[in-house]
């Protein structure tokens, strides 16, 4: 019978996970997602020489399994665009199977469908697919069920997604080994023992982090960061679920007292947060998941409210509890918009037909579209290593030595061409010759 109600429950569930998220799609097209699309769209791009295939900024060589991934997805699908981005629909579909046993451990089957509902509907995580977080996306399953692995004392299998985590994502596989050893001192605090098993496994997995990325210390003092919510949004976009946490406290204590790796991932997420250390913006996403699970103990107490006291309405207090936790993500979505104006896609449609071996320079804004669609080196400032020092890109952005400005275009690969919005102050010589829309030939100024 249990797994009977899993049958039916997870294809409706994952169908409804991808219509909201196909609605981007359908509105935008690619253009509908945020800068790492572009990135991660001209790996597919690059010649194949190699498998996994030469690494390309987003992409490096650290990112080892979801390079794997598309270039087993891009053999069989040629046409980038459906290779990526039917891969990352993909990776939310497993995220919500996912995250529905995750949950089930905690909750049983009737809160797994509401904690799942719960981070379907979330604006905070329908914010973070538009981002288009691909290795985050990735690294998801491997991150819960590890931590299930630990909750329920599968110490090896722990270690092993956590290696598998290291080698998908960066900031997954440090909140991983966080979390990770934040269960360890929540277990050996209520067993009052000392799992050595446990200690080895998130010990294996740290190490293979520090064997990966050498320099930790310099990536917690300059941690990636991606603000694609701020902390006022996050509140204001969790209300109807910390609402729901609230009603739900009272029966998840026992559950939490009983879990100690959910209890401490909760309490070291929420310290990240209210502290805003290293990662602390990426952070929002996991908690808001986690969170998930004493929401969903409070859903089903207003739901079940309602059937003791009011079985004829139980079905109408059902559909007002989904709107509710469904009216931010909505709102959100009515309003969201697309990364560059559709005069601009056109002209960015193009760029692959620009010759092999030239250059564009463009603005931080438009980087990731130029680089997504086309295969010929992209310069903006700060971006990429670039070898150009910002004095430089300042001195040309000032419109003030066109010396200066002359040797600086000269000195990028040529044909050299310019992406530029003048509208919205990116700056074109006036040297330039407009081929199309925001693209120009420099050759004249040369």
């Amino acid at each position: 019978m249990r797994y009977a109600r899993t049958a039916i429950a997870l294809p409706i569930l994952c169908s409804a996970g991808l219509a909201i998220w196909l609605v981007t799609f359908v509105r935008f097209g690619p253009f509908g997602y945020g800068y790492d699309s572009g990135l991660y769209r001209r790996y597919l791009l690059e010649p194949f020489v190699s498998f996994p295939n030469t690494p390309v900024p987003g992409l490096d060589h650290t990112v080892f399994l979801p390079r794997i991934l598309l270039d087993l997805v891009h053999f069989f699908v040629r046409n980038p665009d459906v290779a990526l981005y039917g891969t990352y629909l993909g990776l939310g579909i497993a995220g919500v199977i996912s995250v529905y046993f995750f949950t089930k451990h905690y909750t049983g089957n009737r809160g797994a469908v509401a904690a799942t509902l719960l981070y379907i509907l979330s604006a905070v995580q329908f914010s973070a697919q538009q981002a288009f977080f691909f290795k985050q996306a990735a690294a998801l399953p491997l991150f819960l069920f590890g931590v299930l692995a630990f909750e329920t004392r599968r110490y090896a299998l722990g270690a092993c997604l956590g290696i598998l985590i290291v080698l998908t994502h960066q900031t997954s596989s440090v909140l991983y080994i966080v979390l990770a050893g934040t269960g360890f001192l929540t277990r050996a605090f209520f067993t009052r023992s000392i799992p050595l098993a446990y200690a080895f496994s998130v010990t294996a997995v740290a190490a293979a982090y520090l064997l990966l990325h050498p320099h930790v210390a310099q990536k917690v003092a300059s941690p990636p960061v991606s603000l694609f919510i701020s902390p006022s949004e996050y509140l204001l976009w969790s209300v109807p679920l910390f609402a729901f946490v609230v009603l739900g406290v009272r029966s998840f204590l026992p559950v939490a007292k009983r879990n100690h790796v959910l209890l401490g991932s909760l309490g070291i997420l929420l310290l990240f947060v209210i502290l805003r250390l290293p990662f602390y913006s990426r952070v929002y996403v996991f908690l808001d998941l986690l969170l998930a699970v004493p929401a969903a103990y409070g859903a089903l107490v207003a739901y079940g409210w309602f059937r003791v006291r009011a079985r004829s309405l139980a079905p109408l207090a059902g559909a007002v509890l989904v709107i509710a936790a469904a009216f931010p993500m909505f709102w959100l979505q009515k309003h969201s918009e697309a990364s560059i104006s559709p005069d601009i896609q056109e002209t960015v449609r193009t760029l692959s037909a620009l010759p092999k071996g030239s250059a564009v320079v463009t603005s931080p804004a438009l980087l990731p579209w130029a680089h997504g669609w086309s295969i010929v080196e992209v310069h903006a400032p700060g971006i990429f290593k670039e070898p150009h020092a910002t004095e430089e890109w300042n001195r040309y952005w000032s419109h003030a030595e066109p010396q200066f400005e002359r040797a600086f275009l000269a000195s990028f690969p040529q044909p050299a061409y310019i992406l530029a919005r003048p509208v919205e102050g990116d700056y074109v010589p006036e040297c330039a010759r407009e081929l199309r829309p925001f693209l120009y030939d420099v050759d004249t100024c040369l």
